[in-house]
């Protein structure tokens, strides 16, 4: 009984850690901009803003961070682009929620980089 009642305890702290981080998705979705969540190595925000416009905006920001683009695609409703900063690797992908706002996605290297995934945000969102 003691064993069961352990499993339904970690099960509920399992589903409130979930709930939670589900939370702090949809508080960014809703803001459209400003709100950051990380999740598994990947910074999230939305901006404001229609996919080509966050694909330009990125390229400009990989040029002042002096990141190399090594690969880059656009479509209508979603793009990335990815490259290296010095010796590690960074992605950058983003998909249109409506035709207004784009959830962008960063992550700098193999585990994630939470300051370096924020300095490519900011860049991102100065040049929008």
């Amino acid at each position: 009984m003691k064993m069961i009642r352990n499993i339904c305890l970690v099960l509920m702290l399992a589903a409130a850690a979930a709930m939670q981080g589900c939370a702090v998705m949809a508080v960014g979705a809703v803001a459209g901009g400003g709100t950051y969540a990380y999740v598994t190595g990947n910074l999230e925000r939305s901006y404001n803003a229609d996919v080509d416009s966050v694909y330009e905006s990125t390229l400009r920001a990989a040029r002042r961070l002096n990141l190399t683009v090594e690969d880059k695609e656009i479509n209508l409703s979603s793009g990335s682009i990815s490259g290296k900063d010095q010796d590690r690797s960074y992605w950058v992908r983003f998909k249109a929620t409506n035709p207004h706002v784009t959830l962008v996605s960063v992550r700098v290297g193999l585990l994630g980089d939470e300051i370096a995934s924020r300095r490519i945000h900011e860049a991102i969102a100065s040049g929008l």
